[in-house]
């Protein structure tokens, strides 16, 4: 060390090479020499190189203080916080604005899922899928395998793998029912068998008809209408088989030039499915 000390010197000063005092007795306005520890480097150039002995990193690396790079960005792995602008990577908590650049985040108008969305069961009460200021209202999947159609807090519709049930008055408006319809040209002791979907079956022929057969639905619906319409003037004798069922009252001449009778009837003749007596109804007139 060279120059003079003023004042009282506690310590050793082993790495200094040399400090000049000022004017004012005391200070020491400069010295040569590297600093170590948590700040490093010569006089006016000193980096800060740890805190509290931790390192300091713009990197996603462990056990490290966040320090932004030249642009005032920083890596980070996942982060938990109220966030306010975009995002990238995973957010855990309050996402407030525009993610325009998140995987994993959905804008709050006009964005496009490319994955799933799971949502909890939830109940009739609560429906897990529910609108703004009515939250009693919307979705809910508390039996497996069934959709409930909530509003204000009860079951009003559901949907299974096998039925449709309404607990409320069904109404509809400018309904239009396509029902299948089934054209077959009869012949002499020929035979038809009809679909299970077939609503309107029509004969179309233009001479009488002797011992046609009519195979009704093997597998009718609970309820079903199955109408089956002459389409011409001439008598048809009708020979009605319904497979495993029974067909109570069922009619063996459809004449539209005829009175009507227990067995024949004019040009068209309506059957009804019951499925708990296993049996088609006919329609009666008077």
């Amino acid at each position: 060390m060279t120059g003079n000390v003023t004042g009282n010197l506690s310590g050793n000063a082993t790495t200094a090479t040399s400090a000049n005092t000022s004017t004012t007795a005391g200070s020491a306005t400069n010295f040569t020499g590297a600093l170590t520890g948590d700040v490093i480097g010569n006089q006016s150039s000193t980096v800060v190189n740890t805190v509290g002995g931790q390192s300091a990193t713009n990197l996603n690396t462990t056990s490290t203080i966040v320090k932004r790079d030249n642009l005032g960005n920083f890596n980070a792995g996942m982060v938990t916080a109220n966030l306010t602008g975009n995002v990238t990577g995973n957010v855990t908590g309050n996402l407030n604005g525009n993610a325009t650049t998140a995987t994993n985040n959905v804008l709050k108008s006009g964005d496009i899922m490319t994955g799933n969305l799971t949502l909890p069961a939830g109940t009739a009460s609560a429906p897990a899928l529910n609108f703004n200021g009515n939250t009693s209202t919307g979705l809910s999947c508390t039996n497996l395998n069934t959709l409930s159609f909530d509003a204000n807090g009860a079951e009003r519709m559901s949907i299974s793998d096998s039925n449709l049930i309404v607990t409320t008055r069904a109404v509809f408006t400018n309904l239009l029912c396509n029902q299948a319809v089934q054209i077959v040209t009869p012949t002499n002791t020929g035979s038809v068998t009809v679909n299970n979907n077939t609503a309107i079956l029509v004969l179309r022929n233009s001479t009488n008809i002797i011992g046609f057969t009519i195979i009704f639905p093997a597998n009718p619906t609970d309820g079903q209408f199955f109408t089956i319409i002459q389409g011409s003037t001439n008598s048809t004798s009708l020979i009605n088989i319904a497979p495993g069922v029974t067909i109570v009252n069922p009619i063996t001449t459809l004449n539209p030039g005829s009175n009507f009778t227990a067995n024949t009837n004019g040009a068209s003749v309506t059957y009804f499915y019951n499925s708990s007596t296993n049996s088609w109804y006919r329609f009666h007139r008077g």
